[in-house]
């Protein structure tokens, strides 16, 4: 457990570096080989396919937490292997629902081609094959969900995470290839494709190995399906929120702003967006430990997990917080050289990212605990954003975004994951002997 544990942390480190590296070069890259439009364009259609998360329902989060009992669960009994029944069991629920889920994404293509086509900034330029091929990538990043819960939920976490970071290497090595000689936002499509593809590969292959017993094939059970949507419920209502929360200012700004300013906004953004999945490590490469550990009954062990993470997780976004407000901008008028990036709210991004990376680790936190009571919550935020985002865009345009997130995610779901993180540590003091079935 030990080797494995120190495993996590390394492959969260490399992982981050590598994803930070990548991030950062293949959108540097899109911006300085294509046009200021094209690059919007392109960039702008890359964050969309975040909006591919509501068809994931919340099953990559509860099928890592099931797994993890599951696994917790030998490791009570004494069982060296997770390929005990309830292991097997519960990996079959949860396959069959994402084969079922896959199925209706691929009849909702329409809804998102009809979505882009309403998109005044992008209606003359928008091209079938590139909005193709960035749904065809998310499908393929949403049964990739699939194996990285059986790897993370199984003990495995850092196998994941070795292999999306050489994935991450090989899209900016493709993406950076493609747009200096073709120039073209086309051909960066098939290549962005083409590392998606290479990924969910290599995902499947590390997962069959892992777990040879795990049988990925079959004919799926719409039983299965109903199972799984009724655990994952409210993480999906979460999830949702989360999504609509984050990526639903693109479409709106880009009905106000220029493709060649969107495309600056968003290469911040996704350095930010880098930086919390970064912070996020801190959280995620723990919470199938804490899973298992109250899975095993212990409780005293899953208190310091939860102690040792949020003191962590808080330190982390205070110092991104920082280095996107002040170093950022440095770091990136010298990388884009002449350009003019005084539209860009570096300051207010930075308050936005210490918001999403506290409330988003906390919450994940939780979850992994066996409760979800965000799902309200995050809704609402949802809500308080979208109607930020409809006042302000139109009066202020970036700023205006950046600030509808800020204030969304502050004034609602920040206190309230520091208020759940609270109770889920005096739960454990209180029922540090309480059996799991009524934790």
């Amino acid at each position: 457990m030990r080797i494995s544990l120190k495993n996590n942390w390394l492959s969260g480190i490399v992982y981050l570096g590598v994803a930070g590296v990548s991030g950062f070069g293949s959108s540097l890259a899109v911006l300085t080989f294509l046009s200021p439009e094209d690059a919007g364009f392109f960039l702008l259609c890359q964050a969309q396919v975040a909006f591919i998360m509501l068809f994931d329902c919340g099953l990559l989060l509860t099928a890592t937490r099931e797994l993890a009992f599951a696994h917790g669960r030998d490791d009570a009994v004494g069982v060296e292997q997770p390929n005990h029944q309830t292991f097997l069991t519960t990996f079959a629920i949860y396959r069959d629902a994402r084969a079922f889920i896959l199925l209706g994404l691929f009849c909702a293509w329409g809804i998102f081609l009809v979505a882009f086509a309403c998109i005044p900034a992008i209606s003359g330029s928008a091209n079938i094959v590139s909005l193709l091929l960035a749904m065809v990538a998310g499908a393929i990043a949403l049964l990739g969900y699939l194996y990285q819960s059986v790897l993370e939920g199984g003990g495995l976490y850092y196998i994941e995470r070795y292999v999306s970071a050489a994935a991450a290497l090989g899209s900016l090595a493709f993406i950076s290839i493609a747009a200096y000689f073709a120039r073209e936002p086309n051909f960066v499509f098939m290549a962005w494709y083409s590392a998606f593809t290479l990924a969910l590969v290599a995902k499947g292959i590390a997962a069959n190995r892992s777990f040879p017993k795990l049988k990925f094939r079959g004919v799926p059970r719409f039983r299965n399906l109903v199972l799984a949507l009724k655990s994952s419920f409210s993480i999906g209502v979460l999830q949702a929120g989360a999504v609509v929360t984050k990526y639903l200012q693109y479409p709106v700004v880009a009905h106000f702003v220029e493709l060649k300013y969107l495309g600056s906004y968003l290469f911040v953004s996704r350095i930010s967006a880098t930086i919390d999945q970064a912070v996020a490590i801190l959280a995620v490469s723990e919470r199938a430990k804490l899973s298992r550990a109250i899975g095993a009954g212990k409780f005293n062990d899953a208190r310091k997990i939860m102690v040792g993470v949020g003191i962590k997780v808080t330190l982390g976004a205070i110092v991104a917080g920082i280095f996107v407000s002040s170093g950022l901008p440095h770091l990136f008028r010298l990388a884009m050289g002449s350009r003019d990036v005084t539209h860009v709210p570096f300051v207010i991004i930075g308050l936005d990212l210490i918001a999403m990376c506290v409330s988003g680790s906390l919450t994940q936190m939780v979850i992994a605990t066996g409760r979800n009571p965000f799902h309200k919550m995050v809704a609402l935020t949802a809500l308080v954003t979208v109607c930020l985002l409809v006042i302000l865009v139109p009066r202020y345009g970036l700023a205006g975004a950046a600030a509808s997130q800020a204030i969304g995610g502050a004034v609602t779901n920040l206190w309230f994951s520091v208020w759940q993180f609270i109770l889920a540590l005096r739960r454990f003091d209180e029922r540090s002997k309480t059996p799991l079935i009524e934790f």
